[in-house]
């Protein structure tokens, strides 16, 4: 993998500042406008795995884009219901027994910890996987992303990297461009 092109890669479009403002514009719009963006990285996926790297793809298939949005969200969803449980479990427990509530909720927290590492270690493959097929049970096929992701560790591990350190440099800025809590 080659960070420095991977990173490069959108900026190698001519329009690349509008297609990105499109994109930005979309985000505001609460969840159709969050799924047509989902949908647009599903088909730059496509269009990279196609062999084309020389730019972003057009805006404009905004129901098919919408379409693959909620797909991949979908999958998403689904593998994060295991987090869901376990905060839920937390919560329970913190209400029902505050000293045993506290160890089991440090446990579960520490187990939802380790599987949200082992899901950022996975999302590439399951993008690639859903966007090389555009069916939704793609993103469940348990074994063949195993196997992918055996396959690029090293790779997988830098992404899961530039994640959290891309979520740190950018947590403590709110939407109104102030720091702080």
């Amino acid at each position: 993998m080659d960070i420095g092109r991977a990173v490069k890669y959108w900026t190698t479009d001519p329009e690349w500042i509008k297609k990105v403002l499109i994109g930005g514009l979309l985000l505001i719009i609460p969840i159709i406008g969050q799924m047509i963006v989902a949908g647009f990285y599903v088909r730059t996926v496509q269009q990279i795995q196609g062999g084309n790297d020389n730019g972003l793809p057009e805006w404009g298939q905004w129901g098919d884009d919408l379409v693959r949005g909620l797909k991949l969200v979908g999958i998403v969803i689904v593998w994060m219901l295991p987090l869901i449980v376990i905060s839920f479990c937390v919560a329970a427990l913190s209400f029902a027994d505050e000293t045993a509530g506290g160890v089991a909720g440090l446990l579960l927290n520490c187990l939802a910890f380790i599987y949200a590492i082992a899901f950022y270690f996975i999302f590439p493959i399951l993008v690639g996987r859903f966007a090389s097929t555009e069916q939704f049970s793609e993103g469940f096929q348990v074994g063949p992303i195993i196997n992918d992701a055996q396959k690029i560790p090293s790779q997988l591990l830098i992404f899961v990297v530039m994640w959290f350190v891309i979520g740190f440099v950018r947590s403590p800025v709110r939407m109104d461009g102030s720091r702080g809590p």
